[in-house]
């Protein structure tokens, strides 16, 4: 995302120059001599990123969260945790299928960076579903970057308000936060849309005629209103929530330390909650680090590319975008793995959910050659054991 030093850096750049007009062969050389990187170098790379690394990433992701979204229904949305990650699951399939659009794919690994070879009537459809990706992209992902600080908070009411926590975090009252969330996150990006448009124009350079993505007219009228929403949408993204979260999960992280010294004087309920917070923990953790390279740009100007500031940015920081969104794509894809690996009743709900019959089957082939009687106790038993566990996991063992 973009930040408000590069910001500053962008428009100063482009100073007066918010529509598009074609340079000339020896300014063009000039400004090509002067990157980092060259064209084909970079339309390489982004080739690689965009045909086969984020979209691989992506599939997974999706994957990923369709089966974290069919195990957390399963469980139900008695705890407002079990929201927030729904929410989460939601958001980051969004995101992860805006962000690997086929519009914008084609535009970003053009060696134009254009619409090269579509007519004037398909460059417009194509920028119109590159605009609508775009602000799904942005908005889906702020969501994905804002619903952490709501666990971290969450956490920390349940952890030092256990006898008041189900009253305040009720779950009507989190429906109510992701719904806001989603709309304030629409709100920033789905109006920045209208600043840009299609320039269909002939390119000296390349001797035929490309459809450009470049900015509108509403856009200069709008110069104020581009500064507050970049300067929004950096602390939004990569001050308060980043801030909030460590300092909650560090917070969180001491009780936990604390209570694990008392650990005679638990109940199995508190166990259970720890297990439930180192989890989402974890979630927060990989998140946090995603948040510290994302402010990698505000370091760094010559590598940073604001969307609405900017439409020409430098080679280096085309890719450098590619690449700090391809962070956002690794933290929106791997929560499932997370919650396979910290949390035993998603474990054995997917189990239940997924490997039934291989289960059934195991148990048929290890249940013969008893006796009759045997299987009658044996299966009583199991069955007050599922109970248990039901009733633990509606207790506190959620996700």
């Amino acid at each position: 995302m973009s930040c408000s030093s590069s910001c500053q850096t962008s428009i100063s750049r482009l100073g007066q120059n918010s529509s598009h007009s074609i340079l000339n062969s020896t300014e063009e050389d000039v400004l090509e001599d002067a990157e980092i990187l060259d064209i084909p170098t970079t339309r390489l790379i982004m080739k690689i990123l965009m045909f086969a690394v984020t979209p691989g990433i992506g599939v997974l992701g999706i994957i990923g969260n369709t089966l974290s979204i069919i195990v957390i229904k399963k469980h139900g949305f008695k705890k407002s945790s079990n929201i927030l990650l729904f929410s989460l699951a939601i958001a980051d399939i969004v995101f992860l299928v805006a962000f690997n659009s086929i519009p914008k794919i084609i535009y970003e690994t053009s060696y134009v960076r254009g619409y090269d070879g579509f007519s004037e009537e398909e460059s417009w459809v194509l920028i119109v579903f590159y605009s609508i990706f775009m602000s799904l992209d942005f908005s889906s992902s702020l969501v994905s970057l804002l619903m952490p600080m709501c666990i971290t908070l969450e956490r920390l009411i349940v952890i030092f308000l256990p006898l008041h926590a189900f009253r305040i975090v009720t779950p009507k009252r989190t429906w109510c936060v992701v719904i806001i969330l989603v709309l304030y996150s629409l709100s920033l990006f789905v109006y920045p849309m209208a600043w840009f448009e299609l320039h269909y124009v002939w390119d000296p350079k390349y001797n035929r005629t490309i459809g450009y993505r470049e900015f509108s007219s509403l856009r200069d009228r709008d110069a104020n209103i581009v500064k507050v929403i970049d300067e929004i949408s950096v602390y939004s993204i990569v001050v308060v929530p980043p801030l909030f979260t460590v300092v909650g999960c560090v917070i969180i992280f001491i009780k936990i330390k604390i209570v694990s010294l008392k650990r005679t004087q638990m109940t199995s309920k508190e166990v259970s909650t720890n297990r439930t917070t180192k989890m989402l923990l974890a979630v927060c953790a990989v998140y946090t680090v995603t948040c510290a390279i994302l402010t990698i740009p505000i370091n760094i100007p010559v590598i940073s590319y604001g969307p609405f500031s900017e439409v020409h940015p430098s080679n280096i920081a085309i890719v450098m975008y590619q690449v700090m969104n391809l962070a956002i794509c690794i933290n929106s894809s791997c929560n499932f793995i997370i919650y396979v690996g910290l949390n035993k009743t998603f474990r054995k709900t997917y189990n239940q959910i997924f490997c039934s019959k291989s289960s059934a089957s195991d148990k048929s082939f290890s249940m013969q050659g008893k006796y009759t009687a045997s299987n009658l106790s044996t299966s009583a038993v199991a069955s007050q054991s599922s109970q248990m566990s039901s009733v633990d996991m509606d207790d506190d063992d959620e996700l």
